[in-house]
C-alpha cells in the first residue's frame, strides 16, 4: 500500500493515468474537481468526500474550483496480490 497527498492549482490537473491492479480511494480535503474515468464517467469531488477508483481504470483529477484541490490518496493491491 502506498499513500501521499496532492495539492493542484485552479484550473490544473495531475495528468491521466491508471494505477494497474491496484485500487485507489482519494480523501478530498478542500477544493472542487472532478475525477474523469475513461469509461467517460465524470465524478464531481469536494472538500470532505471520499472517491474509489477501480483498478485498471485510466483516471485524471482535475482542479474545477477556484482554490487549491487538496487531496489524500491510497493505493493498495487488490485481494493482497
Amino acid at each position: 500500500m502506498r499513500s501521499g497527498y496532492q495539492a493542484i492549482a485552479p484550473g490544473a490537473e495531475c495528468g491521466e493515468h491508471s494505477t494497474g491492479a491496484h485500487e485507489e480511494v482519494l480523501v478530498v480535503l478542500d477544493g472542487e474537481g472532478a475525477a474523469r474515468l475513461g469509461d467517460g464517467t465524470t465524478l464531481c469531488v469536494c472538500g470532505g468526500q471520499i472517491a474509489y477508483i477501480p483498478p485498471h481504470t485510466v483516471h485524471n483529477i482535475l482542479n474545477t474550483g477556484e482554490g487549491v484541490l487538496r487531496y489524500v490518496y491510497v493505493v493498495a493491491p487488490v485481494g493482497g496480490s
